[in-house]
């Protein structure tokens, strides 16, 4: 792994941190009190600027893999991606005559980076 691929994993590792914690505070915030909805709209929405930054960060990191390491993430995204819709379409489909409990939209993207991760780390092995 080059020096430059590294400090582009170091920004997105950043970007997911500070997500984490923008997303906690502004829950924190809005379970506190009663806002106006405009306030609590822009709040609810600040966790998407570090997604808005992770995204930057993961496409500058495809752009500075070789051809190899570049085929491997982009088909690790696509299996990641896949797979979440797959399962929260299935999900969508059973969860009203199942009992199952109503899954959020927010949870598709972060599980599409963990599986993205787990996905990657899977197809490297396989190249090896």
């Amino acid at each position: 792994m080059t020096t430059q691929t590294r400090r582009h994993q170091i920004r997105l590792i950043l970007w997911a941190t500070g997500y984490a914690g923008l997303l906690v505070l502004s829950r924190n915030l809005l379970a506190e009190g009663d806002l106006e909805p405009a306030p609590a709209v822009a709040i609810a929405l600040v966790p998407i600027l570090p997604v808005l930054g992770m995204i930057g960060a993961l496409l500058a990191l495809l752009r500075a893999l070789d051809e190899l390491q570049r085929q491997i993430a982009l088909e690790a995204l696509a299996v990641a991606a896949l797979l979440v819709g797959a399962g929260s379409f299935a999900w969508g489909l059973v969860e009203g005559v199942a009992g199952l409990p109503r899954l959020s939209g927010v949870w598709v993207l972060p599980a599409t980076f963990a599986l993205f991760a787990i996905v990657q780390s899977w197809l490297w092995r396989r190249y090896r």
